[in-house]
């Protein structure tokens, strides 16, 4: 009886299925990458946030905010893990403001498409360039 217990209780904690009354497994993808200036220095001080959008047939529509932001240190690395819900792919494109000025947010003109998946999450590298 105990085993029965336990191969119940193990059932139930693997499932990923909608239908079993689980949540399906967050897709998501980590970007690890470096902002840079259009001559090539690392960009540091700058606040990098992304705005996310579903592949919509070829194109990317409707993109909104992600609830993730980074800090670039001196280097001008940062690291993003973009939530995807369910979506197995997206369009990612980003903005950049110097927290040092506080000056008008730069939008980068690189709209990236990605694939996600459910953990352990692909690391994508990235190199954002600011437009002079």
């Amino acid at each position: 009886m105990r085993y029965i217990i336990l191969i119940a209780v193990v059932a139930l904690g693997s499932c990923d299925n909608p239908l079993c009354a689980c949540s399906p497994p967050p897709y998501a993808a980590v970007l690890a990458g470096s902002l840079r200036s259009a001559a090539d220095a690392p960009m540091g001080g700058y606040r990098v946030r992304p705005e996310i959008a579903p592949v919509a047939g070829s194109g990317c529509d409707a993109f909104v905010g992600a609830d993730v932001q980074a800090v670039t240190p001196p280097d001008g690395s940062f690291r993003l893990r973009i939530d995807a819900g369910g979506a197995a792919s997206l369009c990612v494109r980003f903005f950049a403001r110097d927290t040092t000025t506080g000056a008008a947010e730069h939008v980068l003109p690189e709209v990236l498409r990605i694939q996600t998946r459910p953990f352990p999450f692909d690391t994508i590298a990235v190199t954002l360039r600011l437009t002079p």
